[in-house]
């Protein structure tokens, strides 16, 4: 028999920005004191933002800029819950990603092969990044680095 069950506890650093238009995801951490499964739930979040009942994992793809707050709750089988209130704030990316090239070697030579490195950042990541030659498709990367040698 049980004594006594201990509530659990959430925690979150969540990422406080998104931007409007792209996916944003964030796990929050829950614990049981008596080692209890857990269960997500939320309470209030905005339209379209989900949590996975198991993991805790949220996703949210925000349309609009402006502020939401809202709480995720943990239950464990006997009742007990925890919560935690957050608050992320949507804003339109609105500045285009910084793009750097690089061209190895930095000389030019006929009949010597060169390579072209692009990377880009942006504080919202870069989902793909691309380099074309003679107006023709050449590489073409996942997130903010690729290079092409000729």
């Amino acid at each position: 028999m049980r004594a006594a069950n201990g509530a659990p506890t959430l925690s979150s650093t969540t990422p406080s920005l998104a931007a409007a238009g792209l996916p944003w995801t964030h796990r929050v951490q829950g614990t049981d004191p008596d080692g209890d499964p857990l269960r997500y739930a939320l309470i209030d979040a905005p339209t379209g933002m989900t949590v996975d009942a198991i993991t805790g994992v949220l996703s949210w793809l925000p349309v609009t800029a402006g502020q939401s707050s809202f709480d995720v709750v943990a239950t464990d089988p006997y009742g007990a819950t925890g919560f935690v209130s957050l608050l992320v704030t949507t804003v339109r990316d609105q500045d285009p990603p910084t793009v750097s090239v690089d061209v190895r070697p930095g000389a030019l030579c006929p009949d010597y092969p060169v390579t072209v490195c692009l990377t880009a950042d942006d504080p919202f990541g870069v989902a793909q990044s691309e380099l074309t030659r003679d107006g023709v498709q050449s590489q073409t990367a996942e997130g903010g680095s690729v290079c092409l040698t000729t």
